[in-house]
């Protein structure tokens, strides 16, 4: 992998870098300059509601797959064929869906292994890269040209942020209430999250 990585970056360092052209920057990139935009304000805000409605209950579909009964070799294949073919469908109302199902899975009983395997594709591959997709490249449309850098981080710092608590806030919310409770919650957080994200984003 390092190898193939090295050979695609070659023409990079070889060739493409060495003809860009040398521009001046009248402006000076900073976190100021950022901050005081309102839309970079905004995508912001835009960016902490869709990874909490989207990302929350992502790290808790694996465990809830061990605790059904699925053996670890099958998850790998659920995981790895999801992540290699499935990118498509609605992010948020797919969301939404594959966790009331979930939700009624550990509320009312076992439901059969396949069709779990295939919630978990459509829930935590086919949204999570239509979401990624969708989300990035609306954080590009919110950066300034001018310091498009500093903005880009600003988002992507904004997404690893609420990842990071909202993972440690669902387990917690898991651990005590169960699985039924917290995939019910984490679906209606999705359902809220549409037009919570329509009123907040500009067209």
């Amino acid at each position: 992998m390092a190898g193939l990585l090295f050979l695609l970056g070659l023409p990079f360092l070889l060739g493409i870098a060495h003809r860009l052209p040398e521009e001046t920057r009248p402006h000076i990139p900073s976190l100021a300059a950022a901050l005081r935009r309102s839309s970079l304000r905004r995508g912001l805000l835009v960016a902490a509601v869709y990874v909490t409605a989207q990302k929350i209950a992502l790290g808790m579909i694996g465990p809830f797959l061990v605790d059904a009964g699925l053996d670890l070799s099958t998850i790998g294949l659920v995981n790895g064929f999801g992540s290699l073919f499935v990118g498509f469908g609605l992010a948020l109302a797919l969301q939404s869906v594959c966790l009331i199902c979930f939700a009624a899975a550990a509320t009312m009983g076992p439901f059969p292994a396949s069709l779990l395997m295939i919630l978990a594709i459509g829930s935590s591959s086919a949204v999570l890269a239509l979401g990624f997709v969708a989300l990035y490249a609306q954080f590009m449309r919110w950066s300034d040209p001018r310091q498009a850098g500093v903005d880009f981080t600003l988002f992507q710092c904004m997404d690893a942020l609420v990842s990071m608590a909202g993972g440690v806030v669902a387990r917690q919310v898991a651990h005590f209430l169960g699985y039924g409770v917290f995939f019910a919650c984490a679906a209606a957080l999705a359902t809220l999250a549409m037009p919570l994200m329509a009123a907040i984003a500009d067209r």
